[in-house]
C-alpha cells in the first residue's frame, strides 16, 4: 500500500507533467508551426496581388519550416489516431512544399490562387488538429491525475 505522502508526490510529479507537455507541445511547436503558416499565407498575398514570383523561394523555405516543426512534434506524440492525423497534416504540407519545387524547377504552371487556397486550408486544418491534440493530452493527463487522487482517498 502507498503512503499518503507518495501519493501527494505522483500527484504533484503528474500536474508538473502535465504543464511541461502542454508547454513542450502548445508554445514550442504549435506556436512555431502556426506562426510559419501565417508566414505563408502573407507571402502567398503578396504573389498574387503583386505577382512576385521571386517570392516563392522564401514560400518553400517557410513551407519547410512548418515541416521541419511538424517532425518534431510527430516523434513525440502516442501512437494513434491524433498522432495520425498530425501525420496527414503534414502530408498535405509535404505536398504543397512539392508543388512549390515544381512551379520553380518549371515543371508545374504557377496556379498561385489554387495553392493560396490549399495552402490556407491546411493552416485552418493545422491549427484545429492541434489545438484538438492539445486538449486530448491535457484530458488524458486530468485522468491519470484523478486516478491518482482517487486513490489517494481510499486511505
Amino acid at each position: 500500500m502507498r503512503s499518503m505522502k507518495s501519493i501527494d508526490s505522483q500527484i504533484r510529479h503528474l500536474l508538473e507533467q502535465k504543464e511541461e507537455i502542454l508547454e513542450k507541445v502548445l508554445d514550442k511547436y504549435v506556436k512555431n508551426a502556426v506562426e510559419k503558416s501565417r508566414e505563408i499565407i502573407v507571402l502567398l498575398r503578396q504573389i498574387i496581388f503583386q505577382n512576385r514570383n521571386s517570392k516563392l523561394g522564401e514560400i518553400k523555405g517557410r513551407i519547410k519550416e512548418v515541416l521541419d516543426a511538424l517532425d518534431k512534434i510527430i516523434p513525440e506524440l502516442p501512437e494513434g489516431p491524433s498522432k495520425e492525423m498530425i501525420e496527414k497534416d503534414r502530408d498535405k504540407w509535404n505536398k504543397n512544399y512539392e508543388y512549390v519545387e515544381d512551379v520553380m524547377s518549371g515543371k508545374e504552371r504557377p496556379d498561385l490562387n489554387d495553392l493560396k487556397v490549399g495552402l490556407e486550408r491546411n493552416f485552418t486544418r493545422l491549427g484545429r488538429d492541434l489545438v484538438e491534440l492539445a486538449k486530448k493530452l491535457a484530458d488524458r493527463l486530468e485522468r491519470e491525475k484523478d486516478l491518482l487522487w482517487s486513490e489517494q482517498q481510499e486511505f
